[in-house]
This record gives structure tokens, C-alpha cells and sequence, in this order.
């Protein structure tokens, strides 16, 4: 029995078992917590990160198809604004290539900026004032595509905080 999640993924990567972050056979873990921690690599809890679905995929063909996996991925933020639980930030992403990443025209921003992000990530903050001083942000919404090198500057300008891109945006290639 292995120690520790990482222990058994350092395991699987060592015998082929996984390729290019792709499982290559079905793996059996005793909760829906393990197991996600397992897929996150992260603390996670399990009864809310899988969402039930009604069949499983055909993802024998995935392995092949690697290399265009990242081609045109579409990412999604669905997150409460912190001023107003009620409403929410929608954002969408397209990735266009290895340094390109596209937030897409309609999408929401949170307005109220954490305390931190002025400091933090000056040129972020200073990227989103001249955006919506110049109009190109209004009422909480791009009016046009916004170009960024990195989902994490792109997540961090649409949520005004710093940013784990992988917990914040959700990916077409992944679970939703």
C-alpha cells in the first residue's frame, strides 16, 4: 500500500502508467475524497468536486489526440462576487496557444479589488484601471477580447485577486 497520494501518482508515472497526465488504466481508490485529491493534487473535498454524470466518456482515443488538447481549450470562472453574493462573476477564456490566453468579450469582472492586489500584482491592477478608464470595461463586463500570456494574469484581472488558475478557471478538457 502506498504512503501518500503522491507517492502512488510518482508510482504510476514511473511504470506508464500515466502518460502526458493521462491515466492509462482505471485506478480504485476507497473515497471520493482520495480520489480527488489524487486528480487535483491538492486538498480537495470529494463530495463536492465530482459531479454526477449520466455515462462515462470514451477517452480510449485521448492519449492519441494529446497534443491537440490544449488547442483552442475554452475555460470557464463561475464564482459569487464579493460585494453581492447574489449575483455572479462569468468569465470565459480561450486558450489560443502556449503564451495566449483570450478572455472573451461579454465576460464579467469582479470590481472590488482585494486589499492586497494593488501591491501584489501592481502591473495587473494597473492593466484593469486603464481598461476601465478607457471604457473598455463597463458595468462589470469586457466590451471587447482581452489578451493575456498567462491564465493566471487572466484570472487574476477577472477576479481582482490573486489567482490559482487551476482551482479558479474549469476547462472544457476537464470535469465541470
Amino acid at each position: 500500500m502506498f504512503k501518500s497520494i503522491k507517492e502512488k501518482r510518482d508510482n504510476l508515472i514511473s511504470n506508464q502508467k500515466i502518460i502526458n497526465q493521462i491515466l492509462q488504466e482505471d485506478q480504485e481508490f476507497n473515497s471520493s475524497s482520495y480520489a480527488s485529491v489524487f486528480v487535483l493534487g491538492r486538498s480537495s473535498n470529494g463530495i463536492t468536486e465530482w459531479i454526477a454524470c449520466k455515462q462515462i466518456p470514451d477517452l480510449s482515443n485521448l492519449l492519441l489526440k494529446s497534443k491537440d488538447l490544449n488547442k483552442n481549450t475554452l475555460y470557464k470562472i463561475y464564482k459569487n462576487r464579493r460585494n453581492d453574493k447574489d449575483k455572479k462573476i462569468i468569465a470565459f477564456c480561450k486558450k489560443v496557444d502556449e503564451q495566449k490566453f483570450v478572455v472573451l468579450k461579454n465576460s464579467n469582472i469582479e470590481m472590488i479589488e482585494a486589499n492586497h492586489f494593488k501591491t501584489k500584482l501592481p502591473q495587473i491592477h494597473n492593466f484593469r484601471k486603464e481598461y476601465i478608464k478607457d471604457g473598455f470595461i463597463v458595468d462589470y463586463k469586457f466590451l471587447k477580447d482581452v489578451e493575456f500570456k498567462t491564465l493566471s494574469s487572466a484570472s487574476a484581472f477577472v477576479l481582482g485577486r490573486s489567482s490559482n488558475n487551476n482551482i479558479d478557471w474549469k476547462s472544457n478538457n476537464k470535469k465541470q
